[in-house]
């Protein structure tokens, strides 16, 4: 059986992780991310939980019940031939596309139209106010001077005007400081970055059949992306950009290098999954990167809560081992025959 990550519970008939009993407190928290650590949740451990729900007599103690073991009685448990804990399956698609990497870009690294733009608005307000403003050949020698000068104080800086000393460095591409003592904001990152993919979207050279992403990624008139676009920017557009803008011969290489292997990890681990060959040894390496993604995130961004998602990757290696390379068990196809029935006319009259 296999569904996105909502049906796939509403399915089995429970809130916690259904290969592990993971719950969602300790998910958050980013806990234990040693899948070797992890107790799998056997038939009969489940049956037992299912049927102490089933026999609570109310609905607020099922409710009760519910929040605390995690699991609710399902009709299909009266197959004989229904096993949850074994038939249930991580859809790749849905848990690295279209959960994962976008959360990746749009909530971790602050890549969402909201914030971009705002973003985006406020630097267009400041470079128009500084055009309109009439620039004074004694201003612009004063601030030709205070670019050459070092360890200016604040105070010092006053004193120049401040549309001067931004026109001109406009004209020189002087962007803001790399000071490892600084803080790098989440928005002046995710704008960067956003600019250099929007780059390598247009200037990519891709064969016909490789999946077309909006030029406009990252913005609202882009529109939602599908699976196949979020896998074409996180396996070849995203690291085009990442190498360029923050590798080895960048200006941002001191400050932004555990971002740029943090991303790449989760690169790694992507391309390692969507394999069309798999082997123990692939599927370990897997888990390998995914782990140290997960703890990289945990260490640039403390106060980020987890995801489900990010513990339910986790589970890919065991199902690459007995499943085989995801291709043949992912959700790609059926998501593309159900476009393809929602594309049928119909007066939606019964009968």
């Amino acid at each position: 059986f296999v569904a996105d990550m909502p049906g796939s519970r509403k399915t089995v008939g429970s809130s916690q992780c259904i290969l592990c009993g993971m719950i969602h407190k300790d998910v958050v928290a980013g806990c234990l991310l040693d899948p070797q650590a992890w107790q799998r949740v056997t038939l009969k451990q489940y049956l037992d939980k299912a049927q102490k729900w089933k026999n609570a007599k109310t609905l607020n103690e099922r409710e009760t019940l519910y929040k605390k073991i995690g699991i609710r009685w399902s009709p299909l448990l009266r197959l004989p031939y229904w096993n949850p804990v074994k038939l249930a399956v991580v859809d790749p698609m849905h848990a690295l596309f279209l959960n994962l990497v976008k959360i990746h870009f749009r909530e971790t690294y602050g890549m969402d139209s909201k914030t971009v733009e705002k973003t985006q608005t406020s630097i267009q307000k400041k470079r128009k106010k500084s055009k309109i403003k009439p620039l004074d050949a004694k201003d612009l020698r004063l601030g030709e001077e205070a670019l050459n000068q070092t360890g200016l104080s604040k105070s010092a800086l006053k004193k120049r005007l401040f549309s001067t000393l931004q026109e001109l460095c406009q004209e020189r591409d002087i962007e803001r400081t790399m000071d490892t003592t600084g803080n790098i904001t989440k928005e002046t990152m995710s704008l960067d970055l956003l600019n250099w993919i929007r780059k390598a979207i247009a200037t990519t050279i891709t064969p016909s059949w490789f999946p077309v992403v909006p030029r406009q990624f990252g913005s609202a008139k882009a529109g939602k992306l599908k699976a196949a676009e979020w896998q074409a920017v996180i396996t070849v557009y995203a690291p085009a950009a990442l190498c360029r803008v923050w590798g080895r011969n960048s200006d941002a290489f001191s400050t932004h290098f555990k971002f740029l292997q943090n991303t790449m990890n989760l690169v790694a681990s992507v391309l390692l999954a969507v394999s069309y060959e798999t082997s123990p040894l692939h599927a370990a390496l897997y888990t390998q990167y995914m782990q140290a993604y997960l703890k990289g995130l945990k260490e640039l961004f403390p106060t980020m809560r987890f995801r489900n998602t990010h513990h339910i990757v986790l589970h890919i290696e065991e199902l690459l081992n007995l499943l085989g390379p995801v291709h043949s068990w992912w959700m790609f196809p059926f998501e593309r025959l159900i476009g393809r029935l929602q594309k049928i006319s119909t007066n939606w009259i019964i009968g």
